[in-house]
């Protein structure tokens, strides 16, 4: 029989207890680079305490969950997570995975530990793997879905290995694979590999589509059956994204559609975690604005509620 489930920082939970959800954000990142970032640059209790009053502010707004969207190298911390989910009552997501979308042209990936290059995406997908069924970093705390990361543009061989192990990760595991892409050819490509691979195209979502202005290239993802995440929805950004949603709307792909603002975050050697970029907008100025525009409440919460559950839900088999 199979089950149902989605992995929080604090555990399992059914589907429908997933609600309202924000689906990228960020709560620390740290972009010293794979060979200097750790541990020691910040005080957890600090990131803890400063941090902890955005989730309280969504949690009162009626956002239940929250996917933090950090990967390992640049910040990625479990117990930070659970530490601020307990204390909010917000439900948060982590990932396995890794970063290919710093790398500047005859450089390589900064965000990239060695053996990302020296090993085969078969093997990079079994250490995501291994995260997925023990826990993240020996914390027993599980991911809820990949984060990888693309570099814009024709794909080079590490990005195209990065979406392979994604792809790969997805197929064993049911885990939804967030890939920072942000153009549509990338994306296009990307689900070119997940159909290689035997991976249904609902696994891959791809993040930052606002970044591609072309919208038939956002639809076309849509119509592929990829998830199209308009993610970086903002005050200087809420009328572009507003038409993409609108356009996806009018096509059809109501189904298609995640949104959420790359907002946050505490940042490591900077006095107190420097400058946050709170969460509240998205539910405080662009669900109104949504609204205004004539699209129906029932349609916000199917965006906000129902296709988060969808996207992040996986499914095992059992007994």
């Amino acid at each position: 029989m199979a089950t149902q489930s989605i992995h929080t920082v604090t555990g399992p939970i059914a589907p429908e207890k997933l609600g309202r959800t924000l689906i990228h954000e960020h709560l620390l990142v740290d972009f010293a680079g794979a060979k200097k970032v750790t541990r020691d640059s910040y005080d957890r209790g600090n990131a803890v305490k400063r941090m902890l009053p955005y989730l309280k502010t969504i949690r009162e707004q009626g956002v239940e969950s929250f996917l933090e969207c950090t990967p390992m190298y640049i910040g990625r911390d479990p117990l930070l997570c659970r530490e601020l989910s307990e204390a909010s009552g917000v439900q948060i997501l982590i990932n396995t995975g890794l970063y290919a979308a710093g790398q500047r042209q005859g450089e390589p990936e900064p965000y990239l530990p060695q053996y990302a290059y020296d090993l085969e995406a078969e093997h990079l997908a079994g250490g995501w793997l291994k995260e997925w069924y023990e826990g993240v970093e020996g914390t027993g705390i599980r991911p809820g879905f990949v984060k990888i990361g693309v570099n814009p543009g024709e794909m080079r061989p590490i990005s195209a290995k990065m979406v392979k192990a994604g792809a790969i990760t997805a197929r064993h595991s049911g885990l939804c694979v967030a890939s920072h892409t942000g153009r549509g050819r990338s994306a296009l490509e990307s689900l070119d590999i997940f159909e290689k691979e035997g991976v249904s195209p609902n696994r891959y979502v791809f993040v930052h589509a606002q970044a591609e202005k072309d919208l038939a290239l956002q639809v076309e993802v849509a119509r592929r059956g990829g998830w199209v995440s308009l993610d970086g929805i903002g005050p200087k950004s809420a009328e572009a994204h507003l038409r993409a949603v609108l356009n996806l709307l009018e096509k059809g792909y109501e189904d298609s559609i995640l949104i959420s603002q790359d907002a946050g975050w505490y940042r490591p050697g900077q006095p107190n975690g420097g400058e946050v970029r709170g969460f509240e907008y998205l539910m405080e100025t662009f669900v109104p604005a949504m609204l205004e525009k004539g699209i129906p409440q029932a349609t916000v919460d199917h965006l906000l509620i129902h296709n988060p559950a969808r996207a992040f839900t996986v499914k095992t088999e059992g007994a």
